[in-house]
């Protein structure tokens, strides 16, 4: 018995060693700019020793990214057009990558696009270190968003938005900027609540958009997912706050927003079907 104790010990702890991991990018820094606010360095052609200590690597690990050259933090990767940013998750950083495949239409935006491949801010404090080099080898992510990623991405948005309208709140305060910090905090509650917002299961991905009304309580905003094609199946809502009802305009199916009859000068949310992160806020 203590044999077997002894095994299921060593497999808990050994378990995350035998993980496949797989280095999606390293870059190799030609130009590095430290920047103050008061001050600014720009060091250009580092040596050769340098530029290796500077380099840049990311690896995958099961489903998760990593800037294994900045203390192994963790990264959520954002595919947009011809460029793939990878974005720590602690908000000290990212990497922006040109996928190779554009490079030639890329380079023609202008001489930074076409001289490198990739850059790397880094936040120190209130100070940034930027670098700018060549890909040294590149798998970029699978091509097809993950969801999950999206959500995430988003949600961090939403904290960094929330102490922006906190911030602004205090010095101008109306209606419609308290509806855009219900919205973010909405957003955010995955990072806070993950186990509430979002549900999993062999045949749906399940995400809850959850709006606080106060006392009037909640607006609940389901998007269900295909777990293996990745994309939108329906949306659905699975609650709404006192005296609020739901309007759509026949010629616009996708488009729908949460109206209170009672007081018809509140600030209302128009929702796109198709796009869970395409919300507007509209105030008379």
């Amino acid at each position: 018995m203590k044999k077997a104790i002894l095994t299921l010990i060593f497999l808990a702890v050994t378990a995350p060693l035998f993980a496949k991991e797989l280095v999606i990018f390293t870059g190799i820094p030609e130009i590095k700019i430290s920047e103050g606010g008061i001050s600014r360095v720009v060091d250009e052609n580092p040596t050769k020793d340098k530029a290796i200590e500077f380099k840049c690597i990311i690896t995958k690990i099961d489903d998760k990214y990593y800037w294994t050259s900045r203390e192994n933090v963790e990264l959520i990767p954002i595919a947009s057009g011809a460029f793939i940013t990878y974005w720590a998750v602690n908000a000290t950083g990212y990497v922006r990558i040109i996928n190779p495949e554009m490079k030639k239409i890329v380079a023609m935006a202008g001489d930074t696009e076409e001289k490198f491949d990739y850059v790397e801010h880094l936040l120190l404090g209130l100070k940034s270190v930027t670098y700018y080099g060549k890909s040294n080898s590149l798998a970029l992510a699978n091509k097809s968003q993950d969801i999950d990623l999206l959500w995430k991405a988003r949600a961090l948005k939403a904290v960094e938005n929330i102490e922006v309208m906190t911030e602004k709140l205090q010095k101008e305060d109306s209606k419609k900027l308290r509806f855009e910090i219900i919205l973010e905090y909405a957003y955010a509650a995955l990072l806070l609540n993950p186990e509430i917002i979002s549900k999993k299961t062999s045949t749906v991905n399940t995400y809850h958009l959850l709006l606080n009304y106060g006392d009037d309580g909640g607006l609940d905003v389901l998007y269900n997912y295909d777990p293996i094609k990745q994309k939108l199946l329906s949306v659905s809502i699975d609650r709404l706050p006192k005296d609020r009802r739901i309007s759509m305009i026949c010629d616009m199916p996708n488009i729908f927003w949460v109206l209170n009859y009672e007081e018809p000068n509140e600030p209302v949310f128009v929702f796109n079907r198709a796009d869970p992160f395409d919300i507007m806020i509209l105030s008379k």
